[in-house]
């Protein structure tokens, strides 16, 4: 039904009722205030229905927040832990580096010895027993 009309009829009625002439009879009168009563009872739904969805699209849009959070922080402790490891692998490479730094010196004074023993040995200021 056109709630419009009815209500314009609802007016139109009220206006006669206070006035000369009287066109609806009281079960109209009811009828339109049943059909009016309907209209607002529905508007009150109509907004109910539209307030629950607010409050579960803010409650979805909360979850997917929270979830982006979550794999924020994920990403946070996976690159984390990687810079750990990273560390540890710089360290160990270090140490590494530092070893065969030692024993390259290690090397070339045990050449530098080996070559002075080898010319005081040409010279023969020494001589090897085995």
């Amino acid at each position: 039904m056109d709630y419009k009309a009815l209500i314009n009829e609802y007016n139109v009625c009220v206006v006669e009722q206070s006035g000369v002439m009287k066109k609806k009879t009281p079960d109209q009168h009811q009828q339109l205030e049943l059909l009016i009563f309907d209209a607002k009872v529905k508007t009150v739904e109509a907004e109910a229905r539209i307030k629950a969805k607010r409050v579960n699209a803010e409650a979805e849009r909360a979850k997917a927040e929270a979830r982006v959070e979550a794999a924020e922080a994920r990403i946070e402790t996976e690159r984390a832990k990687f810079e750990t490891e990273r560390a540890k692998f710089e360290t160990e490479r270090a140490k590494f580096e530092t070893e065969q730094a030692k024993f390259e010196k290690e090397q070339v004074s045990l050449e530098a010895k080996i070559k002075a023993l080898e010319l005081a040995s040409a010279k023969g200021e020494i001589t090897f027993v085995f």
